[in-house]
């Protein structure tokens, strides 16, 4: 998690607003498939 939140913070950073990141065990039961279902890859790295 140490991790995560460094890449929130330098995230932050470079779009001059705060992001938050999370994980898909991070977020509610009650809407955790919906977003799963409608998430869209932004990066994969080579």
């Amino acid at each position: 998690m140490i991790r995560l939140a460094g890449m929130e913070i330098e995230l932050s950073n470079l779009i001059g607003r705060k992001a938050d990141l999370r994980t898909a065990g991070d977020l509610s039961r009650y809407f955790r498939e919906e977003v799963i279902a409608e998430a869209v890859v932004q990066y994969v790295k080579p």
